[in-house]
């Protein structure tokens, strides 16, 4: 439709690139050369912010200048390239574009984040607790008996009063004031964030002001959709820098563990950003992006309590495409129930005419937050794509293997995907109930 004038947006990269991936291949390729070939104009658009690296506009079309002349802050769209490029890679084992096309892109993409991230001291309102000797040796003679360090040291910390075990090295890491072994259980507070390390001598890392997927959040802190996809990508550009002989690999992975990711100790569930209000309106996908695409561990209790919130809290004027990444997450929690309920909500109120178009958003009565929603919206079509093939088929690229995780959606007796490509192969994947 003219709603958007052929633009292109992070819904490229994050929406309709893995819809394709699996089935074609060669489209999600040229949808990566597209980024590749712009990248001049994304590296004059981070100089003119001051930045380094590449800063892909926000809404963009052939050149890959800014179509609306907008600073946009919604910098997600950044690691989503790079979701993108690992995704392709993961899947294809194609080693001369991961040389060429890959590594040039990601790189610049991590020189922008160094460039945009802020340097923040940790909330230093815990307290912590350093086992002393003799617990260090009750923790030792524990873990020799083959009972495991980390199952030890929990032992040891919830027997000391007011004492929650929370994991890591023990270590009251400079700047951020944190004890990551036994700390003092903590009241809530509106900071009530945690990192999985910060080194001693390093700040734990922030981005600021930046802008949700959940458009309603602007001027926020460290939303988590942003800072766990950053992480994710830093994680993996760890493990492309030694495949590709680069000088230091370890720094990206260091620089992963400083971030910032926003955490309610309280409720036993991530913030949608740092202070994020309990009441929170949301318009589209930001926590329910953290398990799928981004990949980033979690328990799958803190999964469950993040979807729980994020369902409860979306609105019904949102995209459609939101209810096919909950569908996606209550699948892999092997929540058939939520799948299918969600996999319906993506497009019962979406799809319209005689040739069941899809619509951005439901019509009617919402109509977009006031105008009209787009017709032919493809993103909302990928989406339900990927609801099904890595939902329901569970589909999953890793970096060593591809695996497959099947449930049947709805009633249906059998699920077939036609053409599968992984590392050159194409394959026919099938599922009867009988099997399940």
């Amino acid at each position: 439709s003219s709603s958007y004038y052929g633009h292109v947006f992070w819904d490229a990269d994050v929406w309709m690139l893995p819809a394709m991936l699996p089935i074609t291949p060669n489209i999600s390729r040229a949808m990566i050369k597209y980024r590749f070939n712009t990248m001049p104009a994304a590296i004059d658009n981070a100089r003119n912010e001051g930045r380094n690296g590449t800063k892909w506009a926000w809404e963009s079309a052939f050149s890959g200048v800014s179509a609306t002349g907008n600073d946009n802050q919604e910098i997600h769209l950044q690691a989503g390239i790079a979701m993108a490029l690992r995704s392709y890679f993961r899947a294809t084992n194609d080693f001369t574009f991961l040389q060429k096309t890959v590594w040039p892109m990601l790189e610049n993409i991590i020189a922008f984040f160094e460039s945009r991230v802020t340097p923040m001291a940790q909330d230093k309102r815990w307290n912590c607790m350093t086992f002393n000797t003799t617990e260090r040796a009750e923790i030792a003679r524990c873990a020799k008996a083959g009972h495991g360090e980390d199952l030890c040291q929990r032992e040891t910390c919830i027997a000391v009063p007011g004492h929650v075990f929370t994991g890591g090295n023990n270590t009251e890491h400079a700047g951020c004031g944190i004890c990551y072994c036994c700390v003092k259980s903590a009241p809530p507070a509106t900071h009530n964030h945690t990192v999985a390390e910060c080194p001693a001598g390093h700040d734990c890392l922030g981005l600021n002001n930046v802008q949700s997927p959940n458009e309603y959040a602007s001027g926020i802190n460290n939303d988590i959709y942003t800072n766990t996809a950053f992480a994710g990508v830093l994680e993996w550009a760890a493990r492309v820098a030694q495949m590709l002989e680069k000088p230091d690999p370890a720094r990206y992975s260091a620089l992963a563990r400083r971030i910032i990711i926003p955490f309610n100790q309280t409720l036993g569930r991530h913030e949608e950003y740092t202070g994020a209000p309990a009441a929170l309106r949301i318009k589209q996908s930001t926590v329910t992006m953290v398990p799928y695409p981004v990949e980033y561990p979690m328990p799958t209790a803190v999964q469950r309590k993040d979807l729980e919130y994020e369902a409860a809290h979306i609105g019904t004027e949102g995209p459609a495409m939101t209810h096919s990444m909950l569908a996606i997450d209550w699948l892999s929690l092997h929540n058939s129930t939520g799948g299918n309920l969600e996999l319906k909500r993506s497009y019962s109120t979406n799809l319209v005419g005689p040739f069941l178009q899809w619509m951005e958003c439901p019509i009617p009565p919402d109509y977009c937050q006031g105008h009209r929603p787009a017709t032919n919206f493809l993103t909302a079509a990928g989406g339900f794509l990927q609801a099904l093939i890595y939902g329901f088929v569970g589909l999953r690229y890793n970096d060593l293997n591809m695996t497959i995780t099947p449930m049947l959606p709805g009633d249906a007796s059998q699920l077939t995907l036609y053409g599968l490509h992984y590392h050159g192969a194409e394959l026919r994947v099938s599922v009867a109930a009988s099997q399940l």
